[in-house]
């Protein structure tokens, strides 16, 4: 049974749980809280709200949600979460790993945690923010994608960069080459890396920004 209203708090979805609802048709506050786990959540919503929590996994998650926010945590997995969302927002977190994230989102927020890796992440997404973790690889990164963010981490390589992207922002790393960067992007950005050839550059893009190499 669908609540057809939106929910504001955890005690109140209790309250609609204990009369048999199961599903609520608008969005879903649980933020701010002290939530350590989302077991008895509702299997499916509008936007599902869990940030700032001191949640560690997501399992108990709606399996279908429109856009899902759960940055600020101590998220070490995304175990749970749903397998198909709007926009996905897991920054500021703990994580090392993106398995478990949805294979399918709108757009994909994963910055200022301690990945080192992206596999895992999405197949299809809209723009993709890896900005500010410890990646030294783009293997596992989207094929296709809006903009794609993977600034201030510790790449060496763009090897598994996506074919194509809006505009791409991979400036603040520790590049040498551009080996692996898309064939074709919009804005391109690579500044302040140790680069010592422009080999590997978009065949096409708008503008190109290189400075402080």
């Amino acid at each position: 049974m669908t609540y057809q209203g939106s929910v504001y708090n955890w005690n109140e979805w209790l309250t609609l749980k204990a009369k048999g609802f199961t599903a609520v048709a608008g969005n879903f506050y649980c933020d701010n809280n002290q939530l350590t786990s989302l077991k008895g959540a509702p299997k499916q919503t509008g936007n599902f709200y869990c940030d700032n929590n001191q949640l560690t996994n997501l399992k108990g998650a709606p399996k279908q949600t429109g856009d899902f926010y759960c940055s600020y945590n101590q998220l070490t997995s995304l175990k749970g979460a749903p397998t198909q969302t709007g926009d996905f927002y897991c920054s500021y977190n703990q994580l090392t790993s993106l398995k478990g994230a949805p294979k399918q989102t709108g757009n994909f927020y994963c910055s200022y945690n301690k990945l080192t890796s992206l596999k895992g992440a999405p197949k299809q997404t809209g723009s993709f923010y890896c900005d500010s973790n410890q990646l030294t690889s783009l293997k596992g990164a989207p094929k296709k994608t809006g903009i794609f963010y993977c600034d201030n981490n510790q790449l060496t390589s763009l090897k598994g960069a996506p074919k194509k992207a809006g505009s791409f922002y991979c400036d603040n790393n520790q590049l040498t080459s551009l080996k692996g960067a898309p064939k074709q992007t919009g804005s391109f950005y690579c500044d302040n890396n140790q680069l010592t050839s422009l080999k590997g550059a978009p065949k096409q893009t708008g503008s190109f920004y290189c400075a402080s190499n």
